[in-house]
């Protein structure tokens, strides 16, 4: 039996104004050749970098949110290679003392997060679309897998690199593959060479590209032309301080707070943006209801308005439906005043024209029908258009009332409580 170990390196463009080792524009939509350029960038001579702090106190808050270890001291190192998107022959790069080790995602866990400099990105005259497949490496894709089927659970296995991996979906197959070609090869008592391996996507495997360099090959050492740095406790502890409201606390809190399970909370709290949107909603919610309703809430979020806004292709965005509008309309129906036929009827217009659920009644003329009289009138017209129902459900069928109940709804236009009408169809009958 062999056992896959499987590693990934994952390379995310930071969004800060400008580059990391010179003061030029980092702007990762320009499209213009050579337009956001220095000597720094270049490699001319002399030029002398700066680290871009910004950078580094954003990696070293990422290490704090992973639970890692932060350096007491770090320094940039020279990694040497040669690649056309590299002028200087060089890369500045970390190597024996990373910004951040250890730490874990989830259950994922985190060797180490340092900081190195971007290649640029080869444009060639043929396709000016056409970019080389390390670029979509390095802005926020999954790059690089290292797989291997070790002989036995004690020893690791010979590594494998594998490149041009721009999808998870791709990271899977990269993975399937190298799985089964590893284990066929020492199933034949052959050995496993140390490679770099590319991902082809249309042939659904990966294919030698070159033999995989150690770290003696690149001829590592410090970076003489940036000083090491220190981190003191206390700025550690400040950078602590700025950090927001992290995935997992606000989980917890979510489930604590608005009686939210696991799955809903999760569910919630995956997305920022509909996180803020029911925190909202839910505090608005109190406002208007004695004892709000939050997971009234999270069904009409989840079910209701995420699912009308992917029928109507609309983005999150781009929605005109406001967290308080939603939240009056959920009261609306906690408080009897809507049934959930109606609310899902003004939900479709309150997208539609981004108003308040109570303009939207008084304008439209929508109000919950409640008079008895009215809705024993209603009750007598269905029993009479319906006498094969009425007969069923008296010779004891009686999910034939559900039927009858929906056609009271229908003449109602769904401005009727379902359950008081259930209340008249059976004195009724």
């Amino acid at each position: 039996m062999y056992v896959p170990t499987i590693g990934l390196e994952i390379h995310i463009e930071l969004k800060t104004k400008t580059k990391m080792f010179c003061a030029c524009l980092n702007d990762a939509e320009e499209r213009r050749p050579n337009a956001n350029v220095c000597p720094i960038c270049l490699g001319h001579p002399g030029a002398m970098p700066v680290a871009n702090r910004v950078a580094v106190n954003e990696v070293l808050r990422l290490g704090l949110a992973i639970g890692g270890k932060i350096a007491k001291r770090s320094h940039f190192d020279r990694k040497s290679y040669f690649y056309p998107d590299l002028p200087k022959g060089y890369q500045i790069s970390q190597y024996d003392e990373p910004f951040v080790t250890r730490g874990a995602l989830e259950s994922i866990r985190i060797t180490r997060v340092h900081l190195e400099e971007d290649a640029g990105r080869l444009v060639h005259s043929t396709n000016l679309a056409e970019q080389d497949g390390t670029d979509a490496e390095k802005r926020g894709k999954i790059p690089n897998d290292s797989t291997s089927v070790p002989h036995s659970s004690v020893l690791l296995g010979t590594k494998v690199e594998i490149k041009n991996l721009n999808s998870f979906k791709a990271v899977q197959g990269g993975i399937d593959y190298e799985i089964e070609r590893q284990t066929e090869l020492l199933e034949e008592g052959k050995e496993i060479v140390h490679e770099t391996r590319g991902w082809d996507e249309k042939a659904q495997k990966t294919v030698s590209q070159r033999g995989k360099e150690l770290s003696h090959d690149y001829r590592y050492f410090p970076e003489p032309d940036l000083p090491p740095m220190t981190f003191a406790e206390e700025d550690i502890e400040a950078l602590a301080r700025t950090l927001p409201e992290l995935p997992e606390q606000k989980k917890l809190r979510f489930m604590r707070e608005f009686s939210l399970s696991v799955e809903q909370a999760e569910l919630v709290t995956d997305d920022l943006f509909w996180a803020d949107y029911f925190e909202k909603a839910g505090s608005e919610l109190a406002s208007q209801t004695e004892k709000p309703d939050y997971v009234l809430l999270f069904n009409y979020l989840s079910s209701d308005l995420w699912g009308l806004l992917a029928g109507k292709g609309i983005r999150k965005e781009e929605m005109r439906t406001t967290a308080e509008h939603f939240a009056s309309l959920v009261a609306l129906v906690q408080n009897g005043k809507c049934t959930s036929r109606m609310a899902k009827d003004l939900l479709v217009k309150m997208t539609e024209r981004g108003e308040d659920p109570e303009t939207i009644m008084n304008a439209d003329g929508i109000q919950l029908v409640t008079d008895d009289n009215q809705l024993i009138t209603v009750v007598q017209k269905v029993i009479q258009s319906n006498p094969k129902a009425v007969g069923e459900y008296k010779a004891g069928k009686t999910a034939t009332l559900q039927f009858l109940v929906g056609n009271a709804m229908k003449e109602t236009r769904g401005q009727a409580d379902p359950e008081k009408l259930r209340e008249l169809f059976l004195k009724e009958l």
